[in-house]
């Protein structure tokens, strides 16, 4: 899906009160519009795929001792899951202040560890699992990197964020638009949005057989 698609879906929807749904390639002012629906887009991305992590990145630390740290790409939100690179694949804590090895995130994009080199002689490496951000669009050309069950509550996002910008007097109620964001989240979260991860075939199972 384009991002003029989703410009499409929101003006002939969400916005379709709003001068912000005029958008047309000939008139500057259109133009600017357009400019802030690919903005709003973008946050409703970035939002989504904080809520929902749906861009991981795995990369690997090297050369790791107490008190090293390590600088995380542009793209980083957040740690999820940490793991020597040695043979028995060691889950290492995240911000555990009481655990022999720990990772900390004590500023925005820097990875420290506190470590016992000596009962960790074994992990010198570790491999990291972050989630992501997604890649910020710029023209109506780009595709959305989202699928189809998340058009819903990114839209609403969109809305929220249109309205927000508007002045009182007009009397909007741009909480509403950020209710149905929220509903629309849990709904997906509840219904469940993704491929479950346990993809076992028990239908021997369920028959009798072992």
């Amino acid at each position: 899906m384009l991002v003029s698609d989703i410009i499409n879906f929101a003006k002939s929807g969400e916005l379709k009160q709003l001068r912000l749904a005029y958008v047309n390639d000939d008139n500057v002012d259109q133009l600017t519009n357009e400019e802030t629906i690919i903005g709003f887009i973008n946050l409703g991305l970035i939002e989504l795929y904080k809520r929902f992590a749906l861009k991981k990145v795995t990369t690997q630390l090297t050369s790791v001792v107490d008190g090293a740290s390590y600088t995380q790409a542009d793209d980083y939100l957040y740690l999820q899951y940490a793991c020597g690179a040695n043979e028995e694949e060691t889950t290492i804590p995240i911000n555990n202040e009481f655990a022999t090895m720990s990772i900390f995130e004590n500023e925005p994009y820097v990875l420290s560890f506190v470590k016992d080199d000596d009962l960790h002689s074994d992990i010198t490496e570790v491999n990291i699992t972050y989630v992501a951000t997604p890649t910020l669009l710029t023209a109506t050309t780009d595709t959305v990197p989202l699928k189809y069950q998340y058009i819903e509550p990114l839209l609403q996002f969109i809305a929220y964020r249109a309205h927000s910008s508007l002045i009182a007097t007009e009397g909007t109620d741009n909480s509403t638009y950020y209710r149905r964001f929220e509903a629309s989240c849990k709904r997906l979260q509840y219904d469940g949005a993704e491929t479950p991860d346990n993809q076992s075939n028990y239908k021997s199972w369920y028959r009798g057989y072992v």
